[in-house]
């Protein structure tokens, strides 16, 4: 090598480095705890000094999240907590969690707080790292952190010199992080992990992730449900709980699917909407006179985007060699030709009365010319063809060709499908007059209390104080804020998990600090929908369920 030259952390250490964290079994309030902590940590301006700490800029830890975390720049979903994982994948974060998931840590009761010396100064915060911190989020953990690990995937964008060693890396490590030896003694614990290295930093963007470390749901539109022929391997359920649906909302879906070609449920968030779809036509799969079927449905699931056009669903032209332009199937066509029902999920994401433009047309009742097969001339069997779009008799979709059209055939078990959230349809896109007329909407309403309390009580080793007080909150949720159970049993999943066995007749300060978490990351992005003169008495209310710190930072989302 030259000397002079800077070398960077190869990419294959980087990605064994991010292997080996995602692969520990760390307990879920450890992991934030731990993220905060480095990103602090590397903020300190030497070891044991205090220092101000804001929400946001490069007075908080937006720098240090950057600089260590953030993986997939420009991307929904940027920042990676690489320490475990979170029901099964690897966690990716979405933009904001310098604030939501370190700075709000730091209020009294939340897990960073009880483990530093905070105190609020003027809407910041003043912050000292004692030399403890380190031991008990190791408890917190539940183990300690493979060291080299950290360092290979925590120093990818940090230059070295030629001739540098195992040894210098780790040296380099606990500069950055301005850790002590009885701090990465407590914290860490040695690993076999080797560094190589490469003239090339490391390429933070998606592809340079093997699929294994890529986020479970990366951003695009296209969700398939599919079914194996046979069971391979063991199929994890959606979830333990039963669907609580009322009889009146069965029946009017399994009516409306039965008369009508487009059916949508519509509703607030957490309803639970498409996972009843899903039920629903998996029991129609046995039993197809359920949705008055002919034959067991077979499905394709797309969630709705802001960028579809017409393109997206139905298809367009697109160049080929020598200048010609040929038709390519958009997800609907695609859909009617594998004989398989469409369900758009969250369609007011999209601007439907554009996308659908000509099936508006067709869901009518009418056959619609969809154009030619291809542009740009051609003599014989290469002539462009004319394609339709035509409602035909028999239960099977399809398509079928000749010599001078081709014609994509709606047999009569053919249905669109849709979900469609009621409470953010001015935010995004409404659906007009015309297209809604084309619609069976199906209300589907958050379910009262007492279904709420029957669902929740099912859930393994979550206590009955806790279980009383989520149930209030739903109480609270239900008169304030359109909303249904799904954030609650979410909430009741997070402390579940991590709450220890107890005989206390209260929840305990554990249970208390994971219900002040799981409120943040559930529900705390849905109070902006609050009406402006309810929310003082919402956050009272809630203040008496949790306590008025937690009432106090969500008013401040």
């Amino acid at each position: 090598m030259t000397s002079g030259r800077k070398n960077f952390l190869s990419h294959e250490t980087v990605v064994a480095g991010l292997r080996s964290l995602a692969s520990q079994s760390f307990k879920r309030s450890g992991r934030t705890a731990a993220m905060g902590y480095l990103m602090l940590k590397a903020k300190e301006p030497s070891k044991g000094d205090a220092f101000e700490l804001y929400s946001n800029g490069n007075d908080s830890v937006e720098p240090e999240l950057k600089r260590f975390f953030r993986i997939l720049p420009g991307t929904p979903l940027p920042d990676v907590n690489p320490f475990g994982q979170r029901e099964g994948a690897i966690e990716f974060l979405a933009p904001g969690y310098e604030r939501r998931g370190t700075y709000t840590h730091l209020y009294e009761g939340r897990n960073l707080n009880s483990l530093l010396e905070v105190s609020p100064t003027d809407g910041h915060f003043s912050i000292r790292i004692p030399d403890d911190a380190a031991e008990k989020i190791a408890e917190l953990l539940g183990d300690k952190i493979p060291l080299k690990a950290a360092a290979a995937f925590l120093l990818r964008g940090e230059p070295f010199d030629d001739g540098v060693t195992d040894k210098d890396v780790v040296e380099r490590f606990t500069s950055v992080f301005n850790l002590s030896d009885k701090e990465v003694n407590a914290l860490f614990k040695n690993d076999a992990l080797g560094f190589t290295f490469s003239e090339q930093k490391y390429d933070e963007s998606l592809a340079s992730l093997p699929p294994d470390l890529q986020p479970r749901s990366q951003s695009t539109s296209h969700a398939t449900t599919a079914r194996a022929a046979k069971e391979l391997v063991p199929m994890a359920a959606s979830s333990e709980l039963d669907l609580v649906i009322s009889d009146d909302v069965r029946r009017r879906i399994c009516r409306a699917v039965a008369s009508s070609k487009a059916v949508a449920l519509v509703g607030a968030p957490g309803t639970a909407k498409s996972r009843l779809w899903a039920e629903l036509l998996e029991e129609a799969v046995a039993d197809p006179s359920l949705l008055g079927l002919d034959n067991p449905p077979s499905f394709v699931c797309y969630t709705a985007e802001i960028d579809w056009t017409a393109r997206t669903l139905i298809g367009g032209y697109y160049p080929q060699e020598g200048g010609r332009l040929v038709f390519r199937e958009g997800y609907l066509l695609q859909a009617i030709r594998d004989n398989q029902l469409f369900w758009i999920d969250e369609m007011n994401r999209a601007d439907l009365d554009r996308v659908l433009g000509p099936v508006l047309t067709f869901l009518a009742g009418q056959s619609v010319d969809l154009g030619l097969t291809h542009l740009g001339g051609g003599d014989g069997a290469d002539a462009p063809k004319s394609m339709v779009l035509m409602w035909a008799k028999g239960e099977k979709s399809g398509v079928k060709e000749d010599d001078d059209q081709r014609v994509y055939y709606v047999g009569s078990d053919w249905r669109l499908l849709g979900t469609y959230n009621n409470v953010d349809r001015g935010r995004v896109f409404p659906m007009g007059s015309a297209l809604l007329r084309r619609w069976a909407l199906v209300p589907v309403p958050p379910i009262d209390i007492a279904a709420f309390e029957t669902l929740i009580a099912k859930i393994t080793k979550l206590r009955a104080p806790v279980a009383k007080l989520l149930s209030a909150a739903y109480a609270l949720h239900l008169e304030a804020l359109s909303i249904g159970p799904a954030p609650f049993l979410d909430m009741a999943r997070y402390v579940s998990k991590e709450a220890e066995a107890s005989s206390d007749s209260t929840v305990t300060v554990l249970e208390k600090q994971l219900l002040q978490d799981a409120y943040i990351l559930y529900m705390g992005q849905q109070l902006m929908r609050l009406d402006p003169d309810k929310r003082e008495a919402f956050f009272d209310g809630l203040g008496g369920i949790f306590g008025h710190d937690l009432a106090s930072e969500a008013a401040s989302l």
